[in-house]
C-alpha cells in the first residue's frame, strides 16, 4: 500500500513539474519574442540614427567648408581695407603736395602776369623808341654809303675804360652796338660790329657765360631786324637784353638800354 501512495506522489509530482514547466517556457517564449521585437525595433532606430549621423556629419563638413571660405574671404577683405587704408593715406599725402604745388604755381602764375604786363609796356615803349630813333636819328642810305662819321668811328674804337667790372664792359658793349646798328649800314656796320666784338671780347669774358650769350643774341638781332623788323623783333629783343641784364643783376633803366 505504501508502494503505491509513493508512486501515485511521484507522478504527481512530475505533473505538477511538467505543467509548471509548460506555463514557464510559455512565459519564456514570450518575453523572448518580445525581446526579439525590441531589439529589431533598437536596430531600426539605430540605423535611422547611423543616416542621420551621416547626414549631420556631412552637414557638418559642409559648413565647416563654408566657414572656411568665409574665413578666407573675411581675411581677404581685412587686406584689401588695409591696402585701400594704405592708398587713401599716400592719396591724402599726394593731395596735400598737390595743393601746395599749385599754390606755388598760382603763385607763378601771378608773378608771371605781373612780368608779362611789365613786358608789354616795355615792348610798347621799344616800339616807340625804335620808330623815333628810325625816323629821326637813322643817316640816309647815301650818306652811309660814302662814308661813316667821325662819331660813329670814334665811338667804335673806344675802348671801357680800366676798371670796368665785366658786366659794366658787357653793357657798354650793348651800348656801343646800338650806336653802330643804328648809325651804319650794310658791311660798314658789319666791320665795325666785328671790331666792336673783338675789342670788348677780353673785358666781358669774366661775365656770367649766360650774360655774354644772351647779349651776343641781342646785338644779332638788332643788327638782323633794324632795317627790316618782323612781328617778334621788339619780344626777341626785349627777352635777350633783360636775360642779359639779369645774369649780371642789372635793370634796363640802370643800364640805359
Amino acid at each position: 500500500m505504501k508502494a503505491c501512495g509513493l508512486k501515485r506522489s511521484t507522478r504527481l509530482l512530475l505533473l505538477c513539474i511538467v505543467v509548471a514547466l509548460c506555463f514557464g517556457c510559455g512565459r519564456y517564449k514570450e518575453e523572448l519574442e518580445a525581446a526579439k521585437q525590441q531589439i529589431g525595433k533598437l536596430n531600426s532606430e539605430i540605423g535611422s540614427l547611423n543616416e542621420a549621423k551621416t547626414k549631420l556629419d556631412k552637414e557638418v563638413s559642409r559648413l565647416s567648408d563654408e566657414l572656411k571660405a568665409e574665413s578666407n574671404k573675411r581675411a581677404q577683405l581685412e587686406r584689401q581695407v588695409s591696402g585701400l587704408q594704405s592708398a587713401k593715406a599716400s592719396w591724402e599725402e599726394e593731395k596735400g603736395k598737390l595743393a601746395k604745388k599749385n599754390s606755388e604755381l598760382q603763385e607763378q602764375v601771378n608773378s608771371l602776369g605781373k612780368q608779362k604786363a611789365n613786358l608789354e609796356r616795355e615792348v610798347q615803349g621799344l616800339k616807340k623808341s625804335l620808330a623815333d630813333a628810325a625816323s629821326s636819328q637813322r643817316p640816309s642810305q647815301r650818306e652811309v654809303s660814302e662814308k661813316p662819321s667821325e662819331e660813329t668811328a670814334v665811338r667804335a674804337a673806344s675802348k671801357p675804360p680800366e676798371g670796368t667790372s665785366p658786366c659794366d664792359a658787357l653793357v657798354d658793349f650793348m651800348r656801343k652796338a646800338r650806336e653802330i646798328v643804328r648809325l651804319n649800314k650794310g658791311e660798314q656796320r658789319k666791320k665795325l660790329l666785328e671790331q666792336l666784338r673783338q675789342e670788348y671780347a677780353g673785358r666781358i669774358k669774366a661775365a656770367p657765360p649766360q650774360a655774354v650769350k644772351a647779349a651776343e643774341d641781342w646785338v644779332t638781332e638788332l643788327n638782323r631786324s633794324w632795317d627790316k623788323p618782323h612781328e617778334r623783333t621788339t619780344y626777341n629783343l626785349l627777352t635777350k637784353r633783360n636775360a642779359a641784364l639779369e645774369a649780371c643783376g642789372k635793370k634796363p633803366e640802370e643800364a640805359g638800354l
